[in-house]
C-alpha cells in the first residue's frame, strides 16, 4: 500500500499562497485547498533542509487553525538512530456556505520516511513557492 503527501500551487492571492493539500495512509484520506503565508511557508520549506540534524529534532507547520478556512498541520520528527522521520498530516477541509453551518471535514495519519526523501522534497517545495509554477507539485510517497 502506498503512502503520500503531495503540495499543489494554485493561483494565488497578495502575500497568500494558495496549496492544494493531499495525503493518504492505511486508508486515511484528505485533500484541502488552504492558504498560507507565502514568507512564512518558505521560511518552513528552507528549515526543512538536512532534517533531521538530531535525533529529538521536531520541525512542525500549521497554515493556521481556522473555523471558516480549509487548513493543515504538518509535523516531522526524527523517531530513530537511522534517521527515519516521521510525519503527521493533520487536513482539515472547511465548505462554507452563505446563511448555513459550516461543513467540517478531518483526517489525520502518519507516513515514515528516510531521509533522502525529505531532501527531495524541500527541493520539491521551494519550486512550489515560486509564483512561476502554478500546478507544480511536491510530493512525498512510502511504501507501507
Amino acid at each position: 500500500m502506498s503512502s503520500f503527501l503531495t503540495m499543489e500551487f494554485l493561483p494565488e492571492v497578495d502575500d497568500c499562497l494558495k496549496l492544494r493539500v493531499s495525503g493518504s495512509s492505511f486508508g486515511f484520506s484528505g485533500q484541502a485547498d488552504c492558504y498560507v503565508n507565502e514568507s512564512e511557508f518558505l521560511a518552513f520549506t528552507k528549515s526543512l533542509q538536512g532534517f533531521p540534524k538530531k535525533m529529538d529534532q521536531l520541525l512542525t507547520f500549521d497554515s493556521g487553525k481556522s473555523n471558516t478556512l480549509s487548513n493543515f498541520e504538518l509535523s516531522f520528527s526524527c523517531v530513530n538512530s537511522s534517521g527515519h522521520v516521521k510525519l503527521e498530516v493533520e487536513i482539515t477541509h472547511i465548505e462554507s456556505y452563505v446563511n448555513s453551518k459550516n461543513n467540517r471535514f478531518s483526517s489525520s495519519f502518519s507516513l515514515v520516511i528516510m531521509p533522502s526523501e525529505i531532501d527531495t522534497f524541500q527541493s520539491n517545495l521551494i519550486s512550489v513557492t515560486n509564483s512561476n509554477n502554478v500546478g507544480q507539485l511536491a510530493e512525498l510517497r512510502t511504501e507501507t
